[in-house]
């Protein structure tokens, strides 16, 4: 009867196998003339109440229910890689029993691995070894502080924030949160400290991150808060230990800007081309700028213009500065010092990035960007904020006449998007709005790898949304900028060739483009073509009804457009013609004079009269693309799609 093995401890890294002790103890006791009968099972010792300790009267009831003369008990248990064996022979006629134990060394078989611990004990070992290689990778990078107070200063409450955010503490009211974080007492914890000596260490982890210095300290009787230059971004190498030098008693200029409009709150105000100091006016129009000795320019964006005006600083003194935009206003049209309509930034560009700059997906191009059209609404998001509670904010992108597009994080879905805020022109225009709105639903149908997606539409109290998917790429607009005019001909090829798949789809399911052109065509970091803005023209058509100052020409627009009638899907294969044009050759096919008559009436040159290399084929396809009545054009994307190819193939390798 085998005994039950004693049971191992948790951590235990060997258990008892008893099975291959039977053999033998069977075989000897055979060998002495005894007959064993099988194995009694776990049942029968529980029937009979044997437990350890063992006693006379259970192994007398376990012997008469074996009906056996003779009971042979054994039980193994493990001692490190050796076996620890007891053996119990009973005899049930005299009542007696004998009791043997003895270690087996390194015994085959009868001890093994613990097979349920060492999977748990090999895991814990493997993330105490990924801890440690993390901080063994990591390194010991830290940021060291090193302050210069104001000598002309006094009572300073400076304090200083390690953060990954570019944003600084806010400091309320000055004289009451200098009082009180005096009073507070100095302390370092983690990233932040208070009441800070002249150097301060803080340990990070590599990477970018912002000191800031912030605080109060008098000055000439006084409370002057510490500017936001003092802040200072510094990349951290790993195991390095990087320096901030401040000096609070640099030569800052405190500019004291008071806006006098028909709105005076919530107007950006900021020097130069750094946003990420903008400020924006209070309820009577006032902002504070800080600005170091030497020529800036001060800008000032109302919403529906952007005001320029240097600003040199001769010295660190107060300076006031005041500002009548609706004067301004009337100035603007013999005055050079504004900016009408909204600011045309490039597309962000994402760091490291090379050699594809970040395309502003969605984003209207210049070439038809109504005057003042880019206002979205009083106060736009800035980078960090979140709008419809789940997207924040981490760039922008650019701005056009359907609004403002931000590069921003999907909080719900952990995915980048693009987030375009639709510009007030539209949103006043009920006629705009609702085939806005129309066209969105239809588009939202689109699922294409050649169509940049538009995932959803939102409203809010303020503003209108759409989501669209983030194209981490450029624009074929950018790339001829880049490329002197124009692509090589086989690139040119593949660009078309994947437009028309995503063409084809769309006009299969009823969706016409009608604006065709390289701003609106992306290309991502693996080459992949996308086309954006899908429907955007009949939208600026109703816009444009009522804001006449509408600049840029109609490079790519397709006779029936310019008429108004009988428009299909064959308009965008004649503004795909003029695209595939522009790409080989360098130019649209009508670039002077009156280009809408040109479009109307005007057969356009050969491409080989720009570009003779091109093969007779392509001339071909293109004159079929460009044929003024739609019925005679070239009739699908799928039969472009189809001779592009064969064009393709016939090049030489």
């Amino acid at each position: 009867v085998q005994l039950p093995s004693p049971s191992p401890g948790f951590f235990s890294l060997r258990v008892a196998k008893p099975g291959p002790l039977r053999p033998p103890l069977v075989a000897a006791l055979e060998k002495h003339g005894h007959r064993v009968a099988a194995d009694a099972g776990s049942a029968v010792l529980a029937r009979n109440k044997v437990t350890q300790p063992l006693a006379r009267d259970r192994l007398e009831a376990l012997a008469d229910d074996l009906g056996a003369s003779h009971v042979v008990l054994y039980q193994v248990s493990a001692s490190g890689g050796d076996a620890r064996l007891r053996l119990v022979a009973f005899d049930r006629r005299s009542g007696m029993a004998h009791e043997v134990t003895g270690t087996a060394p390194g015994a085959r078989g009868l001890v093994g691995w613990n097979t349920t611990t060492l999977p748990l004990l090999g895991a814990i070992v493997l993330a105490l070894l990924l801890v440690a290689g993390y901080f063994i990778l990591r390194g010991r990078s830290g940021i060291v502080v090193e302050i210069t107070l104001d000598p002309d200063g006094s009572e300073e409450a400076i304090c200083v924030e390690v953060s990954a955010s570019p944003q600084r503490p806010a400091i309320d009211d000055p004289p009451r949160w200098r009082k009180e974080t005096r009073k507070a007492g100095h302390e370092v914890k983690g990233k932040s400290a208070r009441l800070v000596g002249p150097r301060t260490t803080f340990r990070v982890p590599p990477g970018t991150w912002y000191a800031h210095v912030y605080g109060v300290y008098v000055r000439d009787h006084a409370d002057r808060v510490v500017p936001p230059i003092h802040t200072r971004k510094i990349d951290v190498a790993r195991g390095k230990t990087a320096v901030a030098q401040v000096d609070l008693g640099m030569p800052v200029a405190e500019v004291q800007i008071a806006i006098h409009d028909t709105r005076r709150g919530g107007i950006a105000v900021w020097l130069d081309n750094d946003l990420a100091d903008k400020v924006y006016t209070d309820a009577d129009g006032r902002a504070t700028l800080y600005a170091t000795v030497g020529p800036h320019t001060l800008v000032i964006d109302p919403g529906d213009m952007r005001f320029e005006k240097p600003l040199p600083i001769a010295a660190a003194q107060i300076k006031k500065l005041n500002v009548n935009l609706v004067r301004e206003r009337r100035l603007a049209e013999v005055s050079d010092g504004l900016t009408l309509g909204p600011a045309e930034h490039a597309p962000a560009i994402e760091p490291n990035a090379q050699p594809l700059p970040t395309a502003a997906t969605q984003a209207m191009p210049s070439d038809s960007i109504p005057a003042g059209a880019a206002t979205i609404s009083d106060e736009e998001p800035e980078v960090g904020a979140r709008v419809l509670g789940r997207y924040r904010i981490d760039a922008e992108l650019g701005r056009g006449a359907m609004g403002v597009v931000f590069k921003a994080w999907d909080e719900n879905l952990e995915r980048t998007v693009a987030v375009k805020i639709l510009a007030r022109s539209v949103r006043e225009i009920p006629q705009a709005m609702t085939l806005f709105l129309s066209e969105a639903k239809a588009l939202a149908q689109l699922n294409h790898p050649n169509i940049v997606a538009v995932h959803d539409q939102a409203t809010d109290e303020r503003d209108t949304y759409i989501i669209m998917e983030f194209v981490d790429g450029t624009t074929v607009d950018r790339l001829l900028q880049e490329r002197g005019g124009k692509l090589p001909l086989r690139t040119a090829l593949g660009v078309i060739d994947q437009l028309c798949s995503g063409l084809a789809y769309a006009h299969g399911k009823k969706v016409v483009h009608r604006d065709i052109k390289p701003a609106n065509i992306f290309v991502s970091r693996d080459k992949v073509v996308k086309l954006g803005d899908f429907g955007i023209a009949r939208v600026l058509r109703e816009i444009e009804i009522r804001q006449t100052d509408v600049r840029g020409t109609p490079l790519y627009m397709a006779p029936e457009q310019i008429n108004g009638t009988n428009i299909n899907h064959r308009a965008d294969l004649y503004a795909l013609g003029c695209t595939l044009f522009e790409l080989v050759s360098g130019r649209p096919p009508f670039l002077d004079g009156n280009v809408m008559a040109h479009h109307l009436f005007t057969e356009a040159q050969p491409l080989s009269a720009f570009e003779p290399s091109v093969p007779p084929a392509l001339d071909e396809l293109v004159a079929a693309c460009l044929v003024k009545d739609s019925a005679e054009r070239i009739a699908t994307a799928t039969d472009i799609q189809a001779r592009i190819r064969a064009i393709g193939a016939a090049l030489p390798r």
